[in-house]
Order: C-alpha cells, then structure tokens, then sequence
C-alpha cells in the first residue's frame, strides 16, 4: 500500500452543540477513513483531549489567544479565531511532510495561497456557509458581529479564489458564493453532511405511534433565527392545526430558551425542556420530528437529529438545502401552515400503517448519512479534481 498523509485544520470544538462542530467532526472521520492513522489535526486545545481518545487521532493543539492577540485580530479585520497567529508562527513544522490539506471552514482558505506557494500542497476546503448570509441571519445584531461578517466574507473570497478544491454543503450556498465571488477557476463541487453511525443502535421502539402525535423541535433556544422560526411556527401552524381537529403534542427542547419561548411551556399542548440532559432521549419518546426554521445559510445538521433517532422529518423548505435528495418519507418539505398540515397527515397515517417506522427511518438514516459515504464521495471528488496522487493506493502484485 502507498501511504499519504492528511493534515486538516479546524477551528471549532468537536461537541454536540452547534451545526459547525459536528461538521467538523463529521468531516474529520470522513478523512480518516480514507487516510487512515496517516492523518494529523490542527484543533483547538479543548478539542484535542476527546479527538485523541474517543478516534485515535494525532493532534497539534492549538492554546488560546491573550487578550492583546484578540484585539489586534479584530481592529486589524484579520482574524476572529486563534488560529491566528498559531499558524503564522508555526507554519513550517505544521505544513511540511504532508500530502495534502483540508480546511473545515471557509474562512480557514485565507491559508490555501501561502501554502500552494510555500509548499506546493493542494489544498481542499470545506464551505459551511455563504458567510455574509450567515451572520446576517443567525448572529445577534450587535457591531462585533458586522466585524465577524466583513473578516469572513474576505476571508471566504480568499479561500474560493485560492484553494484547489471547494466543497459547498448546499445548492443553494454554491449559487451565492458564485453570486459573491465568481465562477471558482479550479474545482468546485457540493459535499453534503455525513456523520458516524453505528448501525446496531435502531431504535427500539416498533409498536404504535403516540396518540396524541407527539411532535419534536430542538434547537439551540437562545438564537435569533430559531427563536423566530418556533414563534413562527406555535402562532401560525399550530392554531392551524388546532383548527382541523388533529390530536398533538409539541416538544420543545434545547439550550438556554429565552422568556420568549418559555412563555409558551404548558400552553397548547407545548412542553418546553431547557437544557435537556440528553437531547436523543427526548427526541425517541416522539414521533415525528419537525425543523420551523427558515433563516440562515449552509446545511442545517440538525435535521439529522429526527431520523437518527427514529423520527421522519418535516422541514421548513428553506431549511432542507442540501437535504432534498433524500425520500419525502424521509423528508418532507413546506412553507405555509396548509403544507404543514398536509404533510403532517400523511405522516401521522404513514406511522399508524407501518409496523415499525423507528426501525425503518433508522435504517435510511444509514444508508443516506454514513461516514463511509462522505468518504466514498469526498475520494471520488479529489480524484476527479486531479489530485489523485494525494490518495493512498493499493499497489498492485503480480
């Protein structure tokens, strides 16, 4: 066997509680399924501990900023992560005696020109987001986010414009950077979302769906875009289906609600749990799992929530870029609260018909979100692009 060796850098934790950090993870593994132990991460020193125990990864941590680094960073519009000046001032020991690069994050590219030029290492990025729309959306309206915005929007130019490969999550994110920066003159191609599954943990529940239907939400509570998207979805689609007589229970569950959706918990058959100890828990004792948002950019991880668990998914349409390949019994989409309440129905009689839907939804769940089909892809995608030196292969013997 040829060996080749992977460095990637990232600059979030690997935990479960953003999108970003179990994107990170989840594209980590899919490198090292293809690279094997022949792969090193550039992380945050907290990250650094679990990555190492939990997957057997080599790691170079990276410590905090002091306070004089951080405001150099952010007067200067150079950097909102530590990486900086880590990197700078580590650059040749980090760099040297590896094959190729990968980048989980856009803004992570601004690195992808130095090293081409230094090392002539190829370089791949992933692109969680069009950045711009991202802090637009997401982030609280407050000066340090408009400074976030303007450093990652140049910072993802950089990393379209220089890096050998982009890997965009969604349709859609593709479609806005290409409005933002231009047609990429290297390779471009979409890479969804992929995370590690073990295929013995189907979920045991096979009887009859609840009566009343319990249906689930989480979300981390305390940001803007869910908070607007619940409010949305309790004062619209739930007086709709109040309205044509359809039994329910809504479960809202997640990190630090606000008084604004806490107001809500015992009123309509809502629950609210704040900071449940075990989202997954909560998710299993419900039948169907629904995503109201319809703000942000990049792939929302969190729909992967409902059928890991055993749940199909009803999304709002805006939020199931990058899911639309998969099954409308897997996932289905609306905008208004009619649509809702049609595909709510065909669900709720879809769960009453079949003997064992957790079981069946887990299954597809496998089958569309596995590591080993993000790495499958994600080798496919390199070679195609020209970098398949950069691959380990398998030497043939006579």
């Amino acid at each position: 066997q040829i060996m080749k060796k992977a460095l990637v850098v990232g600059r979030t934790l690997i935990d479960d509680k953003s999108g970003g950090a179990r994107g990170t993870l989840s594209d980590i593994l899919a490198i090292k399924e293809i690279y094997g132990k022949n792969i090193k991460v550039v992380l945050p020193l907290e990250a650094c501990q679990r990555l190492e125990k939990e997957f057997q990864v080599e790691t170079i941590p990276v410590p905090k900023r002091n306070s004089i680094q951080k405001l150099l960073g952010a007067i200067t519009l150079t950097s909102m992560d530590r990486l900086r000046p880590f990197i700078d001032n580590n650059m040749e020991e980090i760099f040297s005696d590896v094959d190729i690069v990968f980048f989980t994050g856009s803004v992570l590219g601004r690195y992808a020109e130095d090293i081409r030029d230094k090392f002539d290492i190829p370089t791949v990025v992933f692109h969680r987001n069009h950045e711009k729309t991202y802090y637009r959306d997401t982030e609280a309206k407050f000066p340090i986010n408009h400074i976030k915005m303007i450093v990652s929007d140049r910072q993802q130019k950089s990393s379209w414009i220089h890096s050998d490969i982009s890997l965009v999550r969604t349709r859609l994110d593709l479609e806005k950077i290409k409005s933002s920066y231009g047609e990429s003159n290297r390779f471009a191609a979409l890479y969804g979302y992929h995370e590690a599954i073990d295929a013995t943990k189907i979920p045991c529940e096979t009887g009859e769906a609840h009566s009343p239907v319990k249906i689930a939400i989480t979300a981390n509570l305390s940001v803007y875009k869910a908070y607007v998207g619940i409010v949305w979805f309790i004062e619209s689609v739930v007086d709709k289906i109040i309205e044509e007589n359809i039994p329910y229970e809504l479960i809202i569950a997640g990190r630090d609600p606000t008084e604004a959706i806490l107001r809500y918990h015992d009123s309509r058959n809502i629950t609210v749990i704040a900071n449940p100890e075990d989202i997954n828990k909560v998710i299993q004792n419900c039948d169907i799992y629904v995503n109201p948002c319809s703000q942000g950019s990049g792939i929302k991880v969190r729909n992967s929530d409902g059928p890991r668990n055993g749940l199909p998914i009803i999304c709002h349409r805006d939020n199931a870029h990058g899911f639309e390949h998969l099954p409308e019994q897997l996932l289905s989409q609306f905008t208004t609260a009619s649509e809702f309440v049609d595909q709510l129905k065909l669900k709720i009689k879809w769960l009453e018909t079949t003997e064992q839907p957790k079981a069946e939804i887990y299954q597809q769940y496998c089958e569309y979100f596995s590591i080993e089909s993000g790495a499958n892809y994600l080798r496919k995608v390199i070679s195609e692009a020209g970098f398949g030196k950069c691959l380990p292969t398998i030497e043939s013997h006579p």
